[in-house]
């Protein structure tokens, strides 16, 4: 709690080392710990570069302290890692752009929602539904709708961008 309460980005990686903490308290503690952590405006870009360069348990925790976010600052990273081979981090990070996406992240979203009926095509499907507006099931539709919207979606990039380095 006290590196949450410090307000110290530094503390992000060691926060999301709680998979290793034995006592289900503790462990809580520090996984509330490091999403009260994440979600502060200064922890964002720190939070970014430990998702673009760590693995495993300690991705995941970030990724998933991700979620209550909401700052498109963390789009592309975690668009990035929908194409992860670990299917449950890619899963976490198509939720989380639920939250923190934009058109940056639509590309590889429509990819994963069109690639099969798994549980990161239902996600991928959740997202796009929210970030697009359309409303299909997961599967070739998605394929289709990317192909029809591409140039649009592309145009909106150079805004998203812009949107998201004025985000504080």
């Amino acid at each position: 709690r006290g590196l949450a309460n410090l307000s110290d980005p530094r503390g992000l990686a060691d926060l999301a080392n709680y998979a290793q903490e034995r006592d289900e308290k503790v462990r809580n503690s520090l996984k509330q710990s490091l999403t009260d952590l994440a979600t502060l405006p200064g922890s964002v870009m720190p939070l970014a570069a430990l998702i673009e360069k760590t693995q495993g348990d300690i991705l995941y925790a970030l990724i998933e302290a991700s979620g209550s976010v909401g700052d498109p600052r963390l789009s592309p990273v975690l668009a990035a890692v929908v194409g992860s081979s670990d299917l449950r981090v890619a899963i976490v990070a198509a939720r989380s752009l639920s939250a923190n996406g934009d058109s940056r992240a639509v590309e590889g979203l429509c990819a994963a929602a069109s690639d099969s009926h798994s549980e990161l095509s239902t996600t991928a499907t959740s997202t796009l539904r929210r970030l697009t507006g359309y409303n299909a099931a997961p599967g070739h539709a998605w394929q289709l709708w990317w192909r029809d919207h591409v140039a649009d979606v592309q145009r909106l990039n150079d805004r998203d961008a812009f949107i998201a380095a004025l985000h504080d």
